[in-house]
Order: structure tokens, then C-alpha cells, then sequence
């Protein structure tokens, strides 16, 4: 994005559709949008309203039945599948309600994976944990700090993990579940 464009996102004529005839579902409709580079917002709204299609959407997670998204100057409804991977390995970091972590890799290795899309280096993954405090503990599992608060989330020590990631990703946005964003408070 160039250093003149002042929106991050514009959107136009958003609308997503689910399913066919009698079942088809209007997740969203003709949704206009400008979202300014570097402001912090917030997505309100009751459960079904459509905010996670939104953001999947915004996320190149998924695309429109009609409309466009741009990104800067850049269509990213325009897109295949292979452009959107990319994209979203570049510029978007999600953190979820779940933390997706794969238990079968250590810390360093579920950063190394997390950011192979945005071809990082494994220096550039431990440097990561190192921000976050956990230079000691690349070699550990998930299943050696997973533990549910009364919040619902994970522990802290894994919740560093997950910041951990939006660190190395490095994103140009961040999308936060409600749930998880308490739990990115520094």
C-alpha cells in the first residue's frame, strides 16, 4: 500500500450468500465501507449478523457473491485462491477464538509454520519468541502450557505464544476474536 493511500479497505456493494432457492441465507447485503489506514476498530453486532463473514472476508479467507474489497489500491476480490493465500500470508494476522496451535510442534516450530507463508526466517520465527518472552521455551510442546481459564482462554504463558505470531507475521492488520482480546492486553 502507498504511502498516499489513506484507506485500508474500501469496500463496495458487499454481499454474501449461502446456500440456494428457499435455503439461501443473506449473510451480508450491499455492505459500503471505508476502513482509514491505522485505526483501531471494532466490529459490532448481534450473533448472525455477519461480522465473522466479514472478516473472513476481509481476510482473504473468503470472497463475495457480489461486490469488491480493496485493499489500498489493490482488488483483492479479484484474487485466486493461490493470490489470496499469499496476501493473507503477508499482510493478515488473525487471532482466534481457538488458538490453532498444532500439538504435535514445539513453540519454535508453530511460529516457523505460521510464518512460511510470509517466507520469514527461522532467526526472524525465534526472534519472535524472544519478544514475548520465551527464548527458553522453543523446544516445548502445547500440551506443556495448555490451560483453560475461567475466561475460557488459555493459559497466559500460551497466550504469549499466540502474540508471539502476530509478532513475527508482522501484519499489516489484525483481526481479534472478542474472546481472544482480552487476552492480548499487554
Amino acid at each position: 500500500m502507498s504511502a498516499e493511500t489513506k484507506n485500508l479497505f474500501t469496500l463496495s456493494g458487499l454481499t454474501k450468500e449461502y446456500g440456494e432457492g428457499g435455503a439461501k441465507v443473506t449473510a451480508l447485503k450491499s455492505i459500503n465501507l471505508t476502513i482509514p489506514a491505522g485505526k483501531f476498530i471494532v466490529i459490532l453486532g448481534a450473533s448472525g449478523s455477519g461480522k465473522s463473514t466479514l472478516i473472513n472476508m476481509l481476510g482473504c479467507m473468503d470472497r463475495p457473491t457480489q461486490g469488491s474489497i480493496f485493499f489500498g489500491a489493490t482488488d483483492i476480490t479479484a484474487f485466486n485462491k493461490k493470490q489470496m493465500t499469499a496476501f493473507r500470508g503477508g499482510h493478515i494476522g488473525f487471532v482466534f477464538q481457538s488458538y490453532n496451535l498444532l500439538p504435535d510442534l514445539t513453540a519454535l516450530e508453530n511460529v516457523e509454520f505460521s510464518t512460511e507463508l510470509a517466507n520469514l526466517s527461522r532467526k526472524q520465527a525465534e526472534n519472535a519468541l524472544g519478544m514475548v518472552g520465551l527464548t527458553d521455551r522453543m523446544s516445548h510442546y502445547p500440551a506443556n502450557y495448555r490451560a483453560v481459564n475461567s475466561k475460557g482462554c488459555q493459559s497466559p504463558e500460551q497466550l504469549r505464544r499466540i502474540r508471539k505470531y502476530c509478532f513475527a507475521m508482522n501484519p499489516q492488520v489484525l483481526w481479534i476474536s472478542k474472546q481472544a482480546s482480552w487476552c492480548l492486553k499487554p
